[in-house]
């Protein structure tokens, strides 16, 4: 009852292989039979049956006249291949399926292609009568010294002085053979040649690696992907080889993980590394990798030369490319976090510009497998529509923001580290570093005036600059420029907010003392923990009361200091700075500024539990609103607001109803108001979680919990996001699945104690409930253990989490 492709996966062969043994076209192999058949057809327990097939087997093999010499010169390997099991039978189907003639494998040095190549020619050596050929061609540079080698390995006599090419199709015109061309990315002129030998003989295939695709008629790709799950195995038995006695323990165990995430997962670089071992412990060699490739070298003797140090094996991918585009490789080596094409279209242009445009740069670098393109998908309601027409591929392509709850799906282009790492150290070695980490500044600036909002997916590449720029201590007004500018801090970065608050303390900013910029860098700073926010924004204030300013800064400090007092549950100065802002918003004639902070007034009453004043002063607003001259995208984001601090109020009071009907009036307000809308959205969807709840509706609540998650993540609100995951704990214990409950409570709850946040006073009903049904459904030991799981997740990894329910 199994079909050929289930018996295939589970005995390790192609489903083109199952068909051939079927047909007594393939002679059966009696350990495989004796083996991995007798337990895939569940045979174990009826060994008559079993001894059965293992005689038919062997009469079958008996019965064969076909000689039993393995025809062809496959190198042996020492060593098992890891993690490879699923390629193997993807390549090898590919290759028999008559699918193509040629099949390429393609990925960046070090990926194990040249090992994945030698496993699946031995995988197929039984189907092919005239055997399996493997053709090393690294040291080849001309197309007919490599034609030279193809006819030298298949052992070719009979020339009689015509062309190698004709030499080549007379012979294989009529076999049935396997070529294993190995590395042919030194001589990818010699594709069109092999394309013509190909073409004349129909039985033969051949199976290619190369750094980029041939690009010839009957070719199929396949990429080569570094290892994920299989890597801290392949990381020990290296280790195990060279010191016998290491071994994967609890100790050790996150540790390799961590060392096989900092080399991407290639196998080369993990060879390499645990090759190391006797020399450092894991740990040790962890802290080392923030410097690769010094490491990773001393391969073994039997390798070739050019893999017997990573910093080699990426050198052989570099001077593959033109000069050109080596500038654009080491350009883009400043991009920690990766780029976009009109990023790389900047860099090709600047500094004279290089005579290639950036598309077919970027071509050059994917094909060659030296960047990564991805996919990401950012929401097309949070930010300036002219952003995201700077991202994409021309000005046809259409980024209207009229469909506002739409998200966007856009190309992004990444070098691994270790490969970044050499275009960084190239770009030193050319003297370039400076230059162009100073445009990468710049360039970061441009993008946040552009954008209208923090930029996540740039947060690698800020961190990048800042650090540099902290480092060089010449730049350091461009280092505050670059930190000041936008919401940086709101991405999570609390290296840049410690490294602003020693820079205030210290001499930093000595050279620009001027106050404004002074406040703009104290409430910069002030982006981290409520109590550590609350020294800076103060500090900031008494700079602007010292000086007597009053400008649009001043308003913003008193806002936020408002705002943090109000996330730390503290109402009395919370309510003292936002009357004072909007004092000065008044004083200002800044009636839209007015009716928002009167809003956040509103939502100052609901943390103090006074429903009837938030209610009141939210009328008040309402009717202020009616009498003012704002645009309707303006009143539609007010109105918004109202709504969801109406819904807030209204569950104070424990009218789940009312609140759900003001909590979808503010979301479709939200969606009619321009950009920047998300937070209110976030915040929405998180209500309507708690609604659910509070009715004990377990689908509805992790539904709206990942929506909210989501954009809290995509918008760096810690807050919300706090808040998000603890719900979406209570809607699993109620799912009853309080494992992973307990995982997010934890996460969520550790968030929440690490920024100093209050507890929202309409969610503490849940909250109770949640730790109450936790507690029963778990035992002590196991909720402590379980919480703690979750409290030591990254913030990366309880979004994944709470993303997968």
């Amino acid at each position: 009852r199994m079909t050929q492709r289930e018996l295939g996966l589970a005995v390790d062969y192609s489903e083109a292989q199952i068909a051939r043994l079927e047909s007594s076209i393939r002679l059966p192999d009696l350990i495989a039979v004796k083996g991995a058949f007798v337990e895939a057809l569940d045979l174990k327990r009826e060994p008559e049956l079993a001894t059965q097939l293992v005689k038919l087997a062997e009469r079958a093999r008996d019965a064969q006249t076909r000689s039993s010499r393995i025809i062809g010169n496959l190198p042996s390997v020492a060593t098992p291949l890891l993690g490879r099991k699923q390629d193997v039978v993807a390549v090898s189907q590919q290759i028999m399926g008559g699918q193509a003639q040629l099949v390429t494998l393609v990925g960046p040095g070090g990926v194990g292609k040249t090992r994945l190549a030698l496993e699946v020619a031995r995988h197929l050596q039984d189907d092919y009568t005239d055997g399996v050929w493997w053709v090393p061609l690294a040291a080849m540079t001309e197309p007919q010294a490599a034609l030279n080698t193809i006819v030298q390995t298949l052992a070719i006599e009979d020339r009689l002085g015509k062309p190698v090419l004709q030499v080549l199709q007379d012979d294989l015109r009529d076999k049935q053979l396997l070529l294993v061309l190995d590395n042919l990315e030194q001589v990818l002129e010699v594709a069109s040649l092999i394309g013509y030998m190909l073409s004349v003989a129909p039985k033969v295939r051949a199976l290619a690696t190369s750094r980029e695709l041939l690009r010839i008629g009957g070719e199929q790709g396949y990429t080569v992907m570094p290892l994920t799950d299989e890597a801290a195995a392949l990381f020990v038995l290296r280790a195990k080889a060279i010191q016998p006695d290491f071994s994967l323990t609890e100790a050790n165990r996150d540790i390799i993980a961590a060392i096989c995430r900092k080399l991407d997962g290639l196998p080369l670089a993990i060879e390499l590394a645990a090759a190391r071992i006797p020399l450092f412990t894991p740990a040790e060699m962890l802290a080392l990798l923030d410097q690769r490739l010094p490491l990773l070298t001393r391969g073994a003797r039997d390798l070739p030369a050019r893999q017997r140090t990573l910093r080699a094996t990426i050198e052989w991918s570099y001077n593959l490319l033109t000069p050109d585009e080596q500038a654009l490789f080491r350009r883009l080596g400043v991009f920690a976090g990766g780029c976009t094409l009109h990023a790389a279209q900047t860099f090709c242009e600047a500094d004279g510009g290089l005579p290639l445009n950036a598309m077919d740069g970027l071509a050059a670098l994917v094909g060659k497998n030296l960047l990564i393109r991805e996919e990401y998908t950012i929401d097309l309601s949070v930010g300036n529509q002219m952003y995201y027409r700077s991202l994409a591929p021309s000005q046809e392509h259409n980024l209207s923001l009229t469909v506002l709850q739409t998200s966007g799906s856009f190309s992004r282009y990444r070098m691994l580290e270790t490969i970044r790492e050499y275009a960084r150290d190239a770009l030193i070695a050319h003297h370039e570093y400076d230059k162009w980490i100073r445009m990468l500044a710049d360039y970061l600036l441009f993008i946040d005036t552009l954008a209208q909002r923090p930029v996540p997916e740039e947060h690698d590449n800020w961190l990048t600059a800042l650090q540099w720029l902290i480092s060089t201590r010449d730049a350091t007004d461009l280092a505050l420029r670059l930190a000041t500018h936008g919401d940086i801090f709101a991405t999570g970065s609390s290296e840049l907010v410690e490294w602003l608050a020693r820079t205030l303390k210290g001499t930093g900013i000595s050279s620009n003392p001027e106050p404004r910029f002074r406040a703009r860098v104290s409430y910069a700073a002030s982006l981290g923990k409520n109590a550590e926010a609350l020294e800076m924004l103060t500090e900031a204030l008494e700079w602007y009361d010292a000086y007597g300013l009053q400008d649009d800064w001043l308003q913003t400090i008193l806002c936020h200091l408002g705002f943090r007092y109000r996330e730390m549950g503290q109402v009395e100065p919370a309510r003292r700075y936002v009357k004072r802002a909007m004092q000065l918003a008044q004083a200002r004639n800044q009636g839209l500024n007015v009716m928002n902070l009167m809003v956040t007034l509103a939502e100052v009453e609901i943390v103090a539990e006074n429903a009837e004043e938030a209610y009141r002063l939210l009328d008040q607003v309402i009717a202020m609103a009616s009498d003012s001259a704002s645009s309707e995208s303006d009143e539609m984001l007010l109105l918004a607001w109202i709504h969801n601090h109406r819904a807030h109020a209204a569950l104070l009071q424990g009218e789940t109803r009312e609140a759900e009907i003001h909590l979808e009036q503010s979301l479709q307000s939200f969606a009619r108001s321009s950009y920047l809308n998300g937070l209110g959205r976030a915040w929405g969807h998180e209500s309507l979680g708690e609604v659910a709840l509070m009715r004990e509706d377990a689908a509805q609540a992790i539904e709206q919990f990942t929506q909210s998650v989501t954009i809290f993540n995509q918008l760096g609100n810690y807050t919300g996001l706090s808040w998000a995951l603890c719900g979406m704990a209570g809607a699993l214990v109620l799912d009853e699945d309080p494992e992973r409950g307990a995982r997010l409570w934890g996460a969520g709850e550790g968030l929440r104690q690490r920024i100093q946040s209050r507890i929202a006073p309409a969610s503490r009903q849940n909250r109770e409930h949640t730790l109450s049904r936790l507690r029963e459904q778990l035992d002590a030991a196991e909720f402590a253990r379980l919480t703690a799981e979750g409290a030591a997740w990254t913030l990366n990894q309880a979004v994944e989490a709470a993303s997968q329910i």
